[in-house]
């Protein structure tokens, strides 16, 4: 894919800085103008921007600062400032943070790896030769696939989302996106078929998953956990491969890049196509195996069950008016109580505890005939109870949407909810096939199916109650739908309140269960 040549480091400013270190380096140093930096072509062969500042020409570093500067680091170009003492040194320092002032906490904890200060010319032509600034960014057809049955994903793309596009695929004819919901470490996700150029062009267009976010707080994290737990254990065939060439790092936004895997779809929609039978199984059995095995033999830890509901659930990020919802749904107690009583229950409870994937809701898993592919890493912490994953995606699966949902059966949904969480810990039983039930059927069988996985893991009957009311909860504090109708919105809104309501109730059950254990004891 790397076809393209960015040989040329922009300089402005005095000139003191000779060329002789970056001809040595096979660069070229290009005297250029502020008015310079909007010439696509003129950043699209460059590496960086150098600023000589022995004249003292800080107000033309002022100026820099602002537009100027964010679009030469979209198109990936490193700002480094020659200074020839302290005093103009700590001159462009100050600079620098006011201008930062005015950034997002996001971006804030970017700007010192895309501004940086040096005073010896060979450091920076040495620095110019090892950055890489990735591809540059072309003018491409992007077209952006609407779709009525899927009212979540129709909103335009951001400017800075068509630039990462846009050098992503650069090499491309034209692409089409899909923008995909869920995923709290992204900004936006979405699928890409690229139709490329050139000898790799084929008949078909290529498919890519591509995750955007902030960098530091967010996909530099995703991408360590893929690389350290989800490529060493998940097969191959069972997850996205990271294309480290198209993946972006931006200022504001940056861009991970995967290959997809064709044809695959979204959980959610293959179990309602009842094409999903026995892909929770597989999830767990066979994408998750590697993760999961380790914690065979392996005895239960004190603090584990613990340190899940702390790290979770925290209560009083809950909306006040969400709560105020809950009440009116049936809420008895107050979330920061149900939390108290919680961490009470969990505290002096061991638990096997392994690698968990820590955000298993059904957006994150895609099917591809009987196989389930995980398509999101960045939450994965390291060690958690072994009941988290089944129990985030299983209120995923009850209380998440889709944009398909019965508007006007709110009371309906209620029924079965409190149906499928009246024996938490035990697979539902069939029901009958009538119109009253028939639309959640499908989600009946998932519910099954995933209960059955969770009785052979091996868990405690208070863990698994204690793990699915913490579940709850933080499902209840999680933002809901950012798009589509307000109808959808405030349907999604009076779920996130159920939730609550829910993980009342299953935390009494987790009481009751507690002291018929007591009672046992004695």
């Amino acid at each position: 894919m790397k076809n393209f040549v960015r040989k040329t480091v922009l300089k402005l400013g005095g000139v003191s800085l000779s060329d002789l270190e970056f001809i040595n380096r096979d660069l070229i140093l290009t005297p250029v103008g502020l008015d310079d930096l909007s010439d696509a072509a003129r950043l699209n062969s460059a590496r960086a921007v150098v600023f000589d500042l022995s004249n003292r020409k800080r107000l033309q570093f002022k100026t820099f600062l602002g537009p100027i500067f964010e679009r030469c680091a979209d198109a990936g170009l490193l700002t480094i400032i020659y200074v020839i003492d302290d005093q103009i040194g700590g001159q462009v320092i100050d600079m620098r943070e006011k201008f930062k002032d005015s950034l997002s906490a996001k971006t804030k904890s970017s700007l010192d790896r895309w501004i940086v200060l040096e005073k010896e010319p060979s450091k920076i032509a040495e620095r110019c030769a090892r950055r890489d600034p990735g591809p540059p960014i072309e003018s491409l057809n992007i077209f952006h696939l609407q779709e009525s049955s899927y009212p979540l994903g129709n909103n335009p793309l951001s400017p800075q989302t068509e630039c990462l596009l846009n050098r992503a695929f650069h090499d491309c004819k034209s692409i089409t996106v899909r923008r995909l919901y869920g995923g709290k470490s992204a900004e936006d996700t979405f699928q890409v078929f690229a139709n490329p150029e050139g000898p790799i062009a084929g008949p078909q267009p290529m498919p890519f998953f591509v995750k955007m976010g902030a960098w530091d707080s967010n996909l530099a994290k995703e991408r360590t956990n893929y690389l350290e737990r989800a490529q060493p254990f998940i097969p191959f065939h069972l997850r996205p491969s990271l294309n480290r060439d198209r993946s972006i790092e931006g200022l504001k936004l940056s861009a991970l890049v995967y290959d997809f895997v064709e044809n695959a779809v979204p959980l959610r929609t293959a179990l309602k196509q009842g094409h999903g039978d026995g892909v929770l199984f597989s999830l767990f059995e066979h994408t998750l195996r590697g993760l999961r095995s380790h914690t065979e033999g392996s005895k239960p830890v004190a603090g584990t069950v613990n340190a899940f509901v702390t790290e979770r659930v925290r209560s009083q990020e809950i909306p006040n008016d969400r709560v105020e919802t809950a009440k009116a749904l049936g809420l008895k107690r107050l979330p920061r109580t149900i939390e108290k009583c919680l961490r009470g229950l969990a505290a002096s409870r061991p638990g096997i505890r392994g690698f968990y994937h820590g955000d298993l809701h059904a957006g994150n898993v895609m099917v591809r005939h009987r196989d389930a592919i995980l398509i999101d890493f960045g939450s994965m912490e390291g060690f958690g109870p072994l009941a988290a994953d089944p129990a985030i995606l299983e209120v995923s699966l009850l209380f998440g949407m889709d944009g398909s949902e019965d508007q006007t059966g709110f009371d309906k949904w209620v029924a079965f909810v409190n149906r499928m969480l009246a024996s938490p810990c035990e697979p539902p039983p069939p029901s009958a096939i009538t119109p009253k039930n028939y639309e959640c059927l499908w989600l009946e069988d998932a519910i099954r199916e995933l209960r059955h996985v969770v009785v052979c893991c091996g868990s405690d009957e208070l863990d698994l109650l204690i793990v699915l009311a913490a579940a709850l909860l933080r499902y209840g504090r999680i933002s809901p739908l950012e798009s589509g109708s307000d109808e959808l919105k405030k349907l999604d809104e009076r779920r996130h309140a159920y939730a609550i309501v829910c993980a009342d109730n299953v935390t009494r059950l987790a009481m009751q269960c507690e002291k018929k254990s007591q009672s046992n004891k004695i």
